[in-house]
């Protein structure tokens, strides 16, 4: 179950990294990462619902709770970041700053 939300979590990341990199069809993007994001929401329901009716568990339950809720949370980020770009009528993304040498 960690495999699948940490599957669907690259997907939304990709999604952002294309609306950023091509920034046309904004809309869409934003709206593929939405779904996304509620299909992450789906999963962590169901891992936090089977650990509710698991007794014994591969690791701490704790950590179980901890790991699928910052999951959640860094797909949420990624899907308040598309939003903000309709939000804030945003027409093209700023330059990407230089880098430096390692």
């Amino acid at each position: 179950m960690f495999s699948e939300i940490a599957d669907n979590l690259v997907s939304a990341a990709r999604v952002l990294v294309d609306l950023f990199d091509h920034y046309q069809n904004t809309a869409e993007k934003t709206a593929e990462i939405k779904r996304i994001e509620h299909v992450g929401d789906d999963l962590t329901h169901a891992i936090l619902r089977k650990l509710n009716q698991t007794f014994i568990t591969p690791f701490d339950r704790e950590d179980i709770h901890r790991l699928t809720s910052s999951l959640d949370d860094v797909l949420d980020l990624i899907n308040s970041a598309a939003d903000r770009t309709t939000m804030y009528k945003i027409t093209s993304p700023p330059p990407q700053p230089p880098s430096f040498p390692n």
